[in-house]
Formats: C-alpha cells, structure tokens, sequence
C-alpha cells in the first residue's frame, strides 16, 4: 500500500509541475506582471512565486525535451553525441531521433 500511496504522491507533484511550467510560459510569453497573469487567470500569485522558485533550474533550460525510459534498453545505438563534460548522449528509439535533431536544428 505504501508503494502505491508514493506512485500517486508522483503523479501529482508531476501533475503540478506540468500545470505550472505551462503557467510560467504563458505569463513570461505574455508580458504581463505576475499580479495581472494571475487575476486574469484564477491564479493565487504566492502560488506562481513558490513554483517560479521551485521550478526554476528546469524551467531555463526549457530546450530539453521530456524523455520516457523504458526497462527494456535496446542494444542498437542509432546516435551517439559527445556532451563538453565528455559523457555520452546515446539515443536508440527511433521515436526520439527526429525530435533531437529537430532541437538541434534550433
């Protein structure tokens, strides 16, 4: 029961994450101030403080894209990219490959 109790903890603590980044973005893309975003939008402006706080160091670097890891590793590597810090980015899903490419295209 435990196990369960912290799998729905994640999920909703991910389910704010995603609510509030989409906030963010919306307020920093609409070039209101925080007190205007929020009383357009329904939104308690110490709330909006607390998850620009919270969320921060994932919110700057809004170029990466979410990836899904799955158990089952695929031993066919399709690209392999050097990061500066010399570790390796290998990607096999042939599924992320264009997504990547397209980042990289930016």
């Amino acid at each position: 029961m435990e196990f369960v109790n912290q799998v729905n903890e994640t999920k909703v603590v991910e389910s704010l994450e995603l609510f509030w980044c989409k906030h963010i973005e919306l307020k920093n893309a609409s070039g209101l101030t925080g007190a205007e975003y929020c009383r357009q939008n329904g939104l308690v402006i110490h709330q909006l403080y607390y998850w620009v706080s919270r969320l921060k160091p994932q919110h700057q670097s809004s170029s990466f894209i979410p990836v899904k890891l799955n158990s089952v590793v695929s031993p066919l590597v399709l690209c392999s990219i050097e990061l500066k810090n010399g570790q390796q980015l290998r990607v096999h899903d042939p599924v992320v490959l264009p997504q990547l490419f397209a980042l990289l295209d930016k």
